[in-house]
């Protein structure tokens, strides 16, 4: 008899962890219902990287110019977004990102010894994964296509160009409230087709110097999205 109540006793204790077991795995793959349409803005820290620029310099018609190399900028951006949640998991987002100033200067040797900026105008559009931690917090990648337009000043011969780019992102989603999600999110833009500057010369006829950068562009944001 006591033979049989040990068991029925571990049996109920067996059952009793798998129950427990249950609803911790039902707590970590449950998230807050914030799916359908939402729209964010953030900021951060934006990271631009250079690579082979050349910088034309005096303000003439038979401009100069100087290979600088490979400087990285930095500046403070500003991210707006309009995606749609179709459930806990996928999801798609348009976002305009303007990276802000970086400034840059010539090197020692340069003729014209003044600051110049740089800044990347892009339009994004992603498709999203998320994986839920729990109610409130989910794991989320982000892969897409964009179109930037990235530009410099003071630069004799207008080097702004437009360019088709790649989105590559990863970050975090903290929901606080029936409506209101704090993303953190890393973006690279560039890694997969990095943004190019392709010199315009100021007179027809004037050398072409190609290429005067190539750019890849690393943004970690801070935003507030709102689920209508």
């Amino acid at each position: 008899m006591n033979i049989r109540l040990n068991i029925l006793d571990l049996d109920y204790k067996i059952l009793k962890i798998i129950r427990l077991f249950v609803l911790f795995f039902l707590k970590l793959t449950y998230a807050k219902d914030l799916t359908g349409l939402y729209i964010g803005a953030g900021t951060g820290l934006n990271i631009t990287k250079n690579s082979g620029l050349i910088k034309t310099y005096t303000p003439s018609n038979d401009a100069g110019y100087q290979y600088i190399g490979n400087p990285t900028g930095y500046s403070m951006p500003f991210n707006a977004d309009l995606g749609y949640k179709v459930n806990n998991y996928f999801g798609v987002e348009f976002n305009f990102f303007h990276s802000g100033n970086q400034i840059y200067q010539q090197a020692s040797n340069s003729p014209n010894q003044s600051n110049f900026w740089g800044s990347q105008n892009i339009f994004g559009l992603s498709a999203l994964g998320f994986l839920p931690l729990s109610s409130d917090f989910s794991l989320k990648a982000r892969a897409g296509v964009a179109l930037s337009v990235a530009s410099m000043t003071t630069y004799i011969g207008n080097p702004a160009t437009i360019n088709p780019t790649s989105e590559l992102g990863l970050g975090v989603s903290w929901s606080i409230s029936k409506n209101l999600a704090i993303d953190f999110d890393y973006i690279n833009y560039g890694l997969l087709a990095p943004m190019q500057l392709k010199y315009r010369p100021p007179q027809s006829g004037q050398p072409n110097l190609g290429v005067v950068d190539t750019i890849t562009v690393n943004s970690f944001l801070f935003s507030l999205n709102y689920h209508i």
